[in-house]
């Protein structure tokens, strides 16, 4: 059957578009998008068969300039249908592209290939619960000399499927410093442990940072629309993801790397499988991570104290309760030594 003929039958065949607005939450994937964002999707049905496939990406542009669709005909669809293209909601399409990945191909092999390029060590990854000092790990993890700290959350590896092209490119871009390993820091890629792990086949480095539940969920945001920034239902399915994943990372609690910075920070290297660097406990100085979104526009500080059991003024008495009240938390704690 020639081009022109294939085309003749397709009985229904359109491209969607949708954007992804900074404003917009759409749960369970908040935090994740970026104003700009695209995913476009091509539902093809012929005499012959039918399909879909997703495309998502940063810009419109990069979309199409990443299409690999494996036959002419495809190609022939996917430019027909770019005429007709039909908007609809960015969550809408972030939701079903989610589940389809998860019966199909989480990445493209070429993309995973450029990434371990990347570097002559394991990747390393901090993962956890938001507002539980992540970021303030990554800065320290920038100031030895040998990691690239990647300064800006990637969500290269969840939702599903996987985008690690813009990662490839953060990494082949960065020239502040002589590099062995690169290390990348988003919160709830501890939603994917199982999922890195095989993709990586064993060969990364993930470090789960946990913070006492009752800080987090007393933790304020300005850019949050309710007064508190974390809710009991993400703490215990962020730290319930990552414990039940503990084999493959390693636990670090917030309040030992702030009580207790160098045995912490031995620990921590020697998971590593890097040289303890004193540079670490005077990261303030050194890191390559001394301002992010995280710390609301302040620059990076020595480590404090002064957060450890903030949660015990009497003001956040009743948000305890609601918490502690919260299915799973109460065990959660437990397990984590901090009841």
């Amino acid at each position: 059957m020639t081009p022109s003929a294939e085309l003749q039958s397709i009985a229904s065949s359109h491209l969607r578009l949708a954007r992804a607005k900074g404003e917009e939450v759409i749960s369970p994937f908040q935090y994740y998008t970026e104003k700009g964002e695209v995913i476009q999707c091509l539902d093809r049905s012929s005499q012959t068969g039918s399909g879909r496939q997703y495309l998502h990406s940063n810009n419109k542009d990069e979309v199409l300039s990443r299409l690999n669709l494996g036959d002419m005909a495809v190609e022939a669809d996917w430019e027909m249908a770019k005429d007709k293209e039909e908007e609809v909601p960015f969550g809408e399409l972030m939701h079903e592209m989610h589940l389809a990945a998860k019966s199909g191909p989480l990445f493209d092999p070429a993309d995973m290939d450029n990434l371990l390029e990347r570097g002559s060590g394991e990747p390393i990854l901090v993962v956890g619960c938001g507002r539980s000092g992540t970021t303030l790990l990554l800065s320290i993890l920038g100031a030895h000399p040998e990691i690239l700290a990647v300064d800006e959350e990637s969500y290269a590896f969840y939702p599903f499927p996987f985008r690690l092209s813009p990662l490839v490119n953060t990494l082949r871009d960065q020239k502040q410093k002589a590099w062995t390993r690169w290390c990348e820091k988003t919160p709830k890629h501890v939603r994917a442990i199982p999922e890195i792990i095989e993709a990586f086949e064993g060969k990364v480095k993930i470090v789960h940072l946990v913070r006492d539940g009752r800080d987090v969920v007393t933790s304020t945001h300005p850019n949050a629309d309710r007064e508190y920034y974390i809710s009991p239902e993400r703490w215990v399915a962020d730290v319930g993801a990552g414990w039940a994943n503990k084999q493959h990372t390693l636990l670090l609690r917030y309040e030992d790397l702030v009580l207790q910075p160098r045995e912490s920070l031995a620990v921590l290297c020697e998971h590593l499988e890097l040289e303890f660097d004193e540079r670490m406990l005077d990261f303030e100085q050194f890191s390559t991570v001394k301002a992010n979104k995280a710390w609301e526009g302040s620059q990076v500080s020595a480590l404090s104290k002064e957060s450890v059991a903030r949660w015990q003024g009497p003001e956040y008495a009743e948000r305890i309760q609601e918490f502690l009240n919260f299915p799973g938390s109460t065990k959660l704690m437990e397990q984590l030594d901090y009841l």
